[in-house]
């Protein structure tokens, strides 16, 4: 069996009339502890609402965390059969 490559597209460059729309990124600011090149160990209260307050046990940092997420469909439904695409089950015999 062969497998093909694919170049990579290259970027399409903007016509004479149009503009390069820019994104606004957020910049997220860097803990005491990302900063000396460590993780932070954040305690997270227990959910009450759509986001759970955490602080870092090691440099007193506080964020937001997210108590629910949106489904994707990236994992796709289950499978009818119960095991999904791996190996059969083994009969016992």
């Amino acid at each position: 069996m062969t497998t093909s490559k694919r170049k990579p597209r290259a970027k399409a460059k903007p016509k004479e009339n149009e503009v390069e729309e820019e994104v606004a990124v957020e910049e997220i600011p860097l803990t005491e502890c990302q900063q000396k090149g460590s993780n932070c160990h954040w305690t997270i209260a227990p959910p009450n609402g759509p986001v759970s307050m955490g602080i870092c046990k090691k440099c007193g940092a506080e964020k937001e965390f997210r108590n629910s997420f949106e489904y994707s469909s990236w994992y796709g439904a289950k499978s009818t059969g119960g095991r999904g695409r791996g190996r059969p089950r083994k009969n016992p015999s």
